[in-house]
This record gives C-alpha cells, sequence and structure tokens, in this order.
C-alpha cells in the first residue's frame, strides 16, 4: 500500500506543487516505492473566497507599492493605505493579487522547466488524511495551520510534521511570501534554497521511520 508525504504551502499553486515534484524525483532515485509525495494547501479554500482580514490586505498592497506593482496608477502612498475606504481597499487588493498572481507564474516557470515540473490541476486544500506519514509544511505559518486542521480530529493518528524551513538551520519567520515581492532573481533563489532542503527531509523522515519500524 502506497503511503503519502505531503508537501504544503498556503495556495498550493507553486511552491508545495513543485517540492512535491522534486520529492518524487528523488524517491525514484533512491529506488523508494512504498512512498509518493503529494502537495495541499492550507489557504485555497479561504483565498478562493477572497477571504483576507483588513490588516492583511493592507500590508499586502503596502508591500505591493513598495515593489512597484502599481506603476502607470496615480501616486499612492504606503502611509494612507490603511485610511481607504473599504471599496477602494478591495480594489487595490484585487489589482495587487493579480499582479502577484501574473510575476509568480512568469518567474516560476524557469525552474520548473529546469526540474521538468509540468504540474497541471487545480490547487487542493489541506485536509486531515489518515494515509499521509509526514508533512512537510514550507514555512512556520503553514506549520500552524497544518496543526490546527489535525488538532480537530484528535481520534486519528497525527502524522509527523515538520517545518521544511528548520532545515536550512534557521528558525522560522512566519510566511514566505516576501520572495515573489523581491523580484525575479530572488525568488527564483528562493525556490532553489527549498528544493535544496527535500532530501535534507527525506533523510530525517527515513531515519525517523526506521527508529520506529527497526
Amino acid at each position: 500500500m502506497v503511503e503519502y508525504i505531503e508537501f504544503i504551502c498556503s495556495a498550493n499553486y507553486t511552491r508545495s506543487p513543485l517540492l512535491a515534484h522534486v520529492a518524487n524525483l528523488e524517491l525514484r532515485k533512491r529506488g523508494i516505492a512504498r512512498y509518493e509525495a503529494i502537495s495541499s494547501g492550507t489557504l485555497v479554500k479561504t483565498l478562493s473566497k477572497s477571504i483576507v482580514e483588513e490588516g492583511k490586505k493592507v500590508r499586502f498592497i503596502e508591500q505591493a507599492i513598495e515593489a512597484g506593482f502599481f506603476n502607470g496608477f496615480p501616486s499612492i502612498e504606503t502611509g494612507l493605505v490603511h485610511a481607504l475606504t473599504e471599496s477602494d481597499l478591495n480594489r487595490l487588493y484585487r489589482i495587487a493579487a493579480s499582479e502577484f498572481i501574473y510575476r509568480e507564474q512568469a518567474y516560476k516557470a524557469t525552474i520548473y522547466q529546469k526540474y521538468g515540473a509540468n504540474i497541471k490541476r487545480k490547487p487542493i486544500q489541506t485536509r486531515v488524511r489518515e494515509d499521509v506519514v509526514a508533512i512537510f509544511p514550507v514555512d512556520l505559518s503553514n506549520k500552524v495551520r497544518v496543526e490546527q486542521i489535525y488538532s480537530s480530529t484528535p481520534e486519528i493518528k497525527r502524522p509527523m510534521i515538520r517545518e521544511l524551513m528548520e532545515y536550512t538551520g534557521e528558525k522560522g519567520n512566519g510566511e514566505t511570501l516576501a520572495p515573489v515581492l523581491r523580484g525575479e532573481k530572488a525568488f527564483q533563489d528562493f525556490l532553489e534554497v527549498i528544493i535544496a532542503l527535500v532530501p535534507k527531509a527525506l533523510d530525517q523522515l527515513f531515519e525517523e521511520l526506521s527508529r520506529k519500524n527497526p
């Protein structure tokens, strides 16, 4: 019976599908057929319904202004975003979110091509699964949300949950959206960093499984 190793980000759009693809390449290279890597996103349903807190909208718009998302628009001052009307805030948020998706799609193309990732499917919402042996949320925010999802079903055995960024040897720092806002090279460099963590994550998983099932 195949068991699953799940990689998780927020939208299940770029990071986690790529990581699952790379993990499957690594599993095949190691000759391991018992496990398969899959992916999902903790905020897929929330993002599809555009349910975003006002404070997060303000912060995102401010970051988008600094990243030049609104070049060509009338001047928008970062410090005044919080004072916008609800309709103006929502309008700017939609513009920034659309530009974010466009840039992410363009920036990731080179990395996806490099690793032979041709992933065409709808994003999947993270849910409790009994066939998952390990979960690797990309960052701290997603780890917290995964733990909340699994806490709703205490009767189901919880899989190993490890924040992927822990394998850098540095403490996690919340949601890792910033690389897209810092430009193409920063985003691609970030993807290469998390891709390099996949073998380390698999090594730890298999070490832990061997201790449990000697």
